[in-house]
């Protein structure tokens, strides 16, 4: 998890989560935050059913979705969104980097990724946290607007 400025979240390039080379790039991404919210609850199910605590993978279910709900969801487009990182991400090298952030390029991709604000463009991976069905709660119209 990432910390900065009192956003947490999960950090990760962009191709890794099969969402391929994004506009939006890098950083904090919903469908990892809503992977990690998935796993989360798969323990507490299983580990209820073994008669287990479950406190722990609770705690983390309930911070997964808090980050999704709260942190990635762009109310300016109506949308979730990705939340860029540091330029250079953690971990990456300079070849990579111009691949993410190809400002030599050409590419005004930087007016887009503004750092530790969700980016304004609809893509995609927005649709990622309904793959769950329980991980938004069917009361909150607001977040249903992007359908």
């Amino acid at each position: 998890a990432w910390n900065t400025t009192g956003r947490v979240c999960w950090m990760q390039e962009d191709d890794p989560d099969a969402m391929e080379v994004s506009v939006s790039g890098g950083g904090c991404r919903p469908t990892i935050a809503s992977a990690m919210w998935a796993e989360a609850m798969a323990l507490v199910n299983v580990g209820r059913f073994l008669g287990e605590n479950v406190e722990e993978f609770e705690r983390w279910a309930t911070f997964s979705q808090e980050v999704v709900a709260q942190q990635h969801w762009n109310p300016n487009i109506q949308s979730f969104a990705v939340i860029p990182g540091p330029v250079p991400l953690p971990n990456t090298n300079k070849a990579q980097e111009e691949m993410h952030y190809p400002s030599k390029a050409g590419c005004e991709l930087g007016k887009i990724r503004v750092f530790n604000k969700p980016v304004a463009v609809r893509e995609l991976l927005a649709f990622m946290p309904w793959y769950f069905s329980s991980l938004l709660p069917a009361s909150n119209v607001t977040q249903t607007a992007i359908w």
